[in-house]
């Protein structure tokens, strides 16, 4: 197997045949020889956490008003992703931890502090699903900083695909500076 994806974000290509992912940021939360896991960062949901929790039949009050992200297109447990260590089950990435407990999520909603996505639904791939629609151009990968996944949504897509475009332009080469005819070669 390759280098686990955990931790890093795939960034669906403009011509991604598969509707589920058209435009989308996933960001991987588990990544193994059995499969992998993540949730779209760029799909916010039109419930929100205070709806979802009433839903769910939780006495916690929630006070965040914020959207439900749809995590991808298999039914999962619901699961956050945050920044507060006390709340946390698992640490993906420096400053980013996941809980999917339900007396963990209940802690966090009731605390107003911090950064917090919530994600109903997750993305999943087979054994080796995932390696070989990365190695056929269906996504591009890029290491995922706290800013990508707290961040506002709307122009996600569009900036993490710029700087992965500028991280693989070829050595040497100059933004904006002519380069001639290329059939001249």
């Amino acid at each position: 197997m390759r280098e686990s994806y955990a931790g890093n974000l795939l960034i669906a290509v403009p011509d991604l045949p598969d509707t589920n992912f058209f435009r989308t940021v996933v960001f991987m939360i588990e990544h193994s020889e059995d499969g992998a896991i993540g949730v779209i960062l760029n799909r916010p949901a039109n419930v929100k956490l205070v709806d979802l929790w009433d839903e769910l039949n939780s006495e916690i009050a929630v006070q965040r008003d914020a959207p439900v992200f749809v995590g991808g297109p298999v039914n999962g447990p619901v699961l956050a992703l945050h920044n507060q260590y006390m709340h946390s089950e698992t640490q993906i990435i420096d400053g980013v931890y996941m809980t999917m407990a339900s007396d963990r999520l209940n802690r966090l909603m009731m605390d107003e502090g911090g950064d917090v996505k919530v994600f109903s639904g997750y993305s999943g791939w087979a054994s080796n699903q995932l390696e070989n629609e990365v190695a056929q151009g269906g996504w591009l990968l890029m290491d995922a900083q706290p800013n990508h996944v707290f961040g506002s949504p709307d122009e996600l897509w569009k900036s993490v695909s710029r700087k992965v475009g500028n991280d693989i332009m070829l050595p040497g080469m100059l933004r904006g500076q002519n380069f001639g005819d290329p059939n001249m070669n």
